[in-house]
């Protein structure tokens, strides 16, 4: 890696509903009695970019402002499952970047409530 480079080229997120921004969006507009839900308040959006008027003590601590320049690619969908990540969503990220990429998975506890039904 060159010096000065940006550690990561692009970050990824993987898996369930815990790395989407619905919840946490319908939360934060019912918190705040606000009119429509708030994007970018999911696990993965901050990580990669901090709302920080929400989150203040986290400013510049997010992906976006430590590797200039990386692209974020959210592949978690609401109720997924290992299966969606193996079969729907790892192909997607196809196989030709070779740059330094940040993976996050999310996955399990739908795979496990799924057990759970007669």
């Amino acid at each position: 890696m060159t010096p000065g480079a940006p550690l990561f080229h692009r970050y990824v997120a993987l898996g369930d509903s815990i790395s989407i921004d619905e919840y946490p969006g319908l939360d934060w507009q019912e918190r705040n009695r606000l009119r429509a839900p708030v994007s970018g308040l999911g696990a993965a959006s901050l990580l990669f970019a901090n709302d920080d008027q929400a989150w203040p003590d986290f400013r510049g601590t997010d992906l976006r402002t430590l590797c200039p320049g990386i692209r974020f690619h959210s592949l978690a969908v609401d109720g997924g499952v290992t299966t969606h990540v193996l079969d729907r969503q790892l192909p997607r990220l196809g196989n030709g970047d070779r740059r330094p990429t940040l993976v996050t998975l999310t996955v399990g506890g739908n795979d496990l409530l799924q057990l759970l039904r007669p």
